[in-house]
């Protein structure tokens, strides 16, 4: 092949030249678009780009996708340890995907405040706010109306077959809601279970044992700390359940009419994580493994606390590990690093 000559180099040259005007021009188009129609937190500013095209305002709301609030959301097997110090209390565990947050309780003159103890404790952080409202809001926002002629003449047994959870994505996923009670037990349950009501009126979001079966639901409240067993057990109709002891699954107490989750700290349960181990060793493996198979065996999750937080490569091993033996819930404090392993 002959080399290009004088003429065809420079034509090759003009066509190189116009290639890179058009990315540059392309490029500064973009960015253009992107900072006349952005706003100051770099999402789209969705009427300009209505105005731009012409469009009515009316087109965004008849086009919005109606449960977009979770859409982009996966959910994974992350719990929220103490999720109420987050700076923003459900929203933030949410926002990664978790499913499972944990609310510890202190009742005083019929009301439920939030907070690690009773220092922390403030009048507007109570447990309706930061919990029973939002997931209330979300769960109605996942389930309007119909708005599609027909659609809506369900039975109500129907009806409670298609109510959808939180996650658009999978919206089968129940959120777990722990309930840890500081008070005494006696005294702090009726007030915990008042407090449900707007999750069981009008729609019935919660799981539920009727007497004679389990009744999944899109949120399933685990009751912990100073929970009496006995007084919880009188009512039978009922929409939660006791945060079981792992090491006593054994004891033929608990099943899925009175437990769906059972915990244990995981140091005493299974032992201690050496730096440098890379996580468990064979002998912690088949303890864990064993005790998920007991527990799945009566259809109860497991959930182990006061796992390794450091260093971080100990503990992501850790965590790892124990998805890949069938724990259902990691007890997890740094919920961006969580949210980030490779599920």
């Amino acid at each position: 092949m002959k080399p290009p000559n004088t003429i065809q180099r420079r034509r090759l040259g003009r066509i190189a030249i116009g290639v890179v005007v058009f990315v540059i021009t392309l490029t500064f188009l973009t960015q253009g678009l992107r900072y006349f129609f952005s706003l100051p937190d770099g999402s789209l500013d969705i009427h300009a780009l209505l105005r731009t095209w012409g469009l009515s305002p009316s087109t965004y709301y008849r086009t919005s996708y109606p449960t977009s609030f979770t859409r982009d959301i996966q959910p994974k097997p992350i719990h929220s340890h103490n999720d109420y110090w987050r700076r923003v209390p459900f929203y933030s565990a949410l926002a990664v995907g978790a499913i499972s947050v944990e609310a510890d309780v202190w009742e005083y003159g019929g009301e439920l405040f939030v907070g690690h103890d009773t220092a922390s404790l403030t009048r507007n952080r109570t447990f309706k706010y930061l919990y029973v409202d939002p997931i209330l809001e979300v769960l109605e926002g996942m389930n309007r109306e119909d708005e599609v002629p027909g659609m809506g003449q369900v039975t109500k047994e129907k009806e409670e077959n298609i109510l959808r959870g939180i996650f658009d994505v999978d919206p089968n996923q129940t959120l777990n809601l722990y309930v840890d009670l500081k008070t005494p037990g006696a005294t702090t349950l009726p007030v915990v279970i008042q407090h449900l009501e707007p999750l069981r009126t009008p729609r019935n979001y919660l799981t539920h044992w009727n007497g004679t079966d389990l009744v999944r639901g899109q949120v399933t409240v685990h009751l912990s700390g100073n929970t009496p067993f006995e007084l919880m057990l009188q009512k039978e109709y009922r929409d939660y359940f006791y945060d079981a002891p792992l090491d006593q699954l054994q004891s033929g107490l608990y099943n899925t009419s009175n437990s769906l989750m059972a915990t244990a700290p995981f140091g005493k349960a299974v032992g201690k994580v050496y730096w440098g181990s890379g996580g468990m060793d064979a002998r912690m493996k088949d303890t864990v493994r064993n005790q998920v198979k007991e527990a799945h065996k009566r259809g109860i999750g497991v959930r182990y606390w006061d796992t390794p937080i450091w260093p971080v490569s100990v503990r992501n091993d850790v965590w790892g590990q124990l998805v890949a033996l069938g724990v259902d819930l990691l007890n997890v404090d740094d919920l961006k690093a969580a949210a980030e392993m490779k599920w």
